[in-house]
């Protein structure tokens, strides 16, 4: 965390992407438990670990910011939730995409054991301070991605070209959010970060409801 006080405005500001990302998942959830049921269980389970981990996140600010209190396991939570969970929101997507196109699904073992796999080297990592989530946050990025090239392929499938533009952008906006908030130091950078953050899951829900109207 950054030496100057973290502002209690700044903490809360947190939270708006972590509800807008699950007002978007829910309405993508929706969709699935509609038109892509088989799917359902594990796209709601990755959207509640993704969630949690979020949640967890940003409360952990709050509590900095109220008292200045570091409770350190929720600080450290944030990637062993989100990651496994955009792995299995991933498959969920990967998994409607080819249900939209009549192809066969494939297996909910395959997320499981991704997830475990890079649990598992990322506790292998556990006494590498700052370095070993690096493996989550691979996963992380990787699912995500592949969570937009689904969104993209169902959009194109119900020619929508608005809808996947936008889940295009919000990807975007998260990735390079993601590539310098290592390096937001201050606490202004650190609001331009929230608010980018916030942009991005905007998007996302933009998008969502796009994707089906």
């Amino acid at each position: 965390m950054t030496k100057e006080k973290y502002p209690l405005s700044l903490a809360l500001v947190d939270y708006i992407p972590v509800v807008l990302t699950i007002v978007g998942q829910y309405i993508l959830l929706t969709a699935f438990k509609n038109d892509f049921s088989a799917v359902y269980g594990y796209a709601i389970a990755g959207s509640v670990l993704m969630f949690t981990g979020g949640f967890l996140k940003s409360t952990w600010k709050t509590i900095i910011a109220a008292n200045e209190k570091d409770i350190r396991w929720m600080e450290n939570s944030l990637f062993p939730f989100l990651a496994p969970g955009a792995c299995l929101f991933s498959w969920a997507s990967f998994c409607a995409q080819r249900a939209a196109q009549n192809l066969e699904s494939v297996s909910i073992l395959i997320p499981i054991i991704i997830s475990a796999i890079f649990l598992l080297w990322s506790i292998s990592r556990i006494n590498k301070p700052g370095k070993w989530f690096l493996p989550l946050v691979l996963l992380l990025t990787v699912s995500m991605g592949v969570v937009t090239w689904n969104a993209w392929t169902l959009a194109s499938i119900n020619n929508n070209p608005l809808a996947a533009w936008l889940f295009i952008v919000s990807f975007l906006i998260s990735l390079i959010t993601a590539g310098v908030s290592r390096r937001a130091a201050t606490i202004k950078m650190q609001w331009v970060m929230e608010i980018s953050n916030s942009f991005s899951a905007a998007f996302f829900v933009l998008a969502a409801l796009k994707l089906f109207s």
